[in-house]
């Protein structure tokens, strides 16, 4: 069973994402077994001279940061024109060209050059974010930047240093934003808007963040909460990679732009809003599918529905891309070291153990654990279904040897 393009847009349409995406796309069969590539370019349409022209007054009228203007939530429901997006996302953040200079270009440079001990694990993650984008191939300018911001956050909040997810988050902030403001806008994402708490040992609030969810679930899609029950799927088992990277992991990234839209100016709450729009998207596919069907639904089916059906062409460079306003690239000097050339996507050189385990690594380092386990809800025994099958409902953590 599949979702008609005009159940797509009208379960869209409340949270901003109308007519932009369908699932009417075709697939070869080989390509409808693979998931898309982590980074997969979506065509980005112009907006019109319209368009520009509303979010031009707009901007010249928004003069303080601190008060956002009335008509802003409206119109970033219906996506901020990509040629301005750096702009209006720096607006969002209440970032000014001062405030970078006094407040976080010293922190950044300071903390790029510091010793890290979180490193060999940015290192890790750089071939594995974004493989399916030009700019963050090995050698390219791209993981250089990604290397850079990721280190320099990691030394600036030692608490949560660097965990795995947050690199893709730095990389669609990179696609629009020089070095310097990524790593601004990423420090508001993390500490203004909560995000970090997410992050932090134990991971107690992303636990939280799954009950709500689950509660959301419960009570207005009770239907495919009973069937996930049934089939004993745990909503971390889909939901830890949508909330820890801000859905950019799997997702094209033309719809990862226009959620980053929507986080930035209503807040952390944009997590359960698409997250339950997704599910209730999904509902018909859900209910036909067994466990194993439902873990390939989410990896494999779910992100291709939001393929623009023009994406096959060559990835654009659109607002490319990390450039100074002189349009020249930023280069903050340094070199990134050698990685080993692994292209893993999201999970990367951690083993996953048993048919339920999903990856979320936290590095450790100083504490010498090796590994770490997370569960739904505080390691529960697992029941007699799974100590049979050998499929725990446990999140557990492995770094390879």
């Amino acid at each position: 069973m599949t979702s008609s393009p005009s159940k797509l847009r009208s379960l869209f349409s409340g949270i901003g994402f109308t007519d932009d995406y369908s699932d009417d796309y075709s697939y070869t069969e080989s390509e409808e077994e693979e998931p898309l590539i982590s980074g997969t370019a979506d065509v980005i349409e112009a907006a019109t001279e319209e368009q520009l022209k509303v979010w031009n007054n707009l901007l010249d009228g928004w003069t303080d940061y601190c008060t956002r203007p009335t008509e802003l939530v409206k119109l970033a429901r219906k996506g901020i024109p990509n040629s301005l997006r750096a702009q209006v996302w720096l607006r969002l953040g209440g970032l000014t060209k001062k405030e970078i200079e006094e407040n976080y270009k010293f922190l950044y440079t300071e903390s790029m050059h510091n010793d890290c001990p979180h490193e060999q694990v940015i290192l890790w993650d750089l071939n594995r974010t974004f493989p399916g984008n030009d700019f963050f191939q090995e050698g390219r300018d791209g993981q250089r930047r990604l290397y850079h911001v990721c280190k320099s956050y990691a030394g600036s909040d030692p608490e949560v240093g660097y965990c795995q997810g947050l690199s893709f988050i730095v990389a669609v902030l990179l696609l629009h934003l020089p070095e310097e403001e990524t790593f601004a806008l990423f420090t508001v994402i993390m500490k203004e808007y909560g995000f970090r708490d997410m992050f932090k040992k134990g991971f107690q609030m992303l636990q939280l963040k799954f009950y709500i969810l689950e509660r959301i679930l419960e009570d207005q899609i009770s239907e495919l909460w009973d069937h996930f029950q049934d089939h004993e799927l745990n909503t971390h088992m889909y939901a830890s990679q949508w909330f820890l990277t801000l859905f950019s992991a799997k997702f094209p990234l033309g719809l990862v732009y226009r959620i980053v839209d929507m986080f930035l100016t209503e807040g952390p709450d944009t997590l359960f809003k698409i997250a339950v729009a997704l599910l209730k998207l999904s509902k018909g596919d859900l209910l036909s599918q067994d466990f194993e069907g439902m873990l390939k639904y989410f990896r494999v089916s779910l992100p291709k529905k939001f393929m623009n059906k023009k994406a096959r062409a060559p990835p654009p460079q659109h607002c490319f891309l990390g450039q100074d306003k002189a349009g020249k690239s930023s280069n903050m000097g340094g070199r990134v070291p050698q990685t080993a050339g692994r292209k893993e996507e999201f999970g990367g050189p951690y083993k996953e153990v048993g048919a339920r385990t999903q990856t979320i690594h936290r590095d450790e380092p100083q504490t010498g654990a090796g590994e770490r386990h997370v569960s739904a809800a505080s390691h529960p025994e697992p029941s007699q279904h799974e100590a049979s099958t050998g499929r725990t409902g446990e999140t557990e953590f492995r770094p390879e040897a």
